[in-house]
C-alpha cells in the first residue's frame, strides 16, 4: 500500500479526514504550546463543582488534565486535543488545592 492508499483507509475506519495525524506522525513533529486559562469553582450541595478551560496551539494530541483537591482526591482526565480549547467539568468533596495539563 501507498502511503496515500493508508490516509485513505485510515480516513474511512475513523469516519474522518487523518491528513492531520500522517503529518504529525510521518513529519516533524510541531511543539506543543497548552495553558491553563481558567479555572472555576462553586460550592453546591455540601460538593464542590470546578471548571478548569484548557487552551492549545499546535499538535492534535491527548492532554491530561490532573487536579488534587484539598482532601487529597485526586483526578486525571483526558481530552483528544482536538480542538483550540476545552473544559473540564468535575466534581470533588473540597475546593481544588493543585490543577496541571
Amino acid at each position: 500500500m501507498s502511503e496515500l492508499q493508508i490516509i485513505g483507509l485510515s480516513a474511512r475506519v475513523a469516519g474522518r479526514e487523518m491528513e492531520w495525524f500522517f503529518a504529525q506522525w510521518l513529519g516533524r513533529y510541531p511543539p506543543g504550546d497548552v495553558a491553563i486559562a481558567e479555572v472555576d469553582s462553586e460550592a453546591r450541595d455540601g460538593r464542590f463543582v470546578h471548571r478548569v478551560r484548557v487552551v492549545k496551539k499546535g499538535a492534535v494530541e491527548p492532554i491530561v488534565l490532573w487536579a488534587r483537591d484539598d482532601d487529597g482526591q485526586e483526578v486525571r482526565l483526558r481530552w483528544e486535543g482536538d480542538a483550540a480549547e476545552h473544559v473540564y467539568a468535575f466534581e470533588s468533596g473540597a475546593s481544588l488545592d493543585v490543577v496541571h495539563v
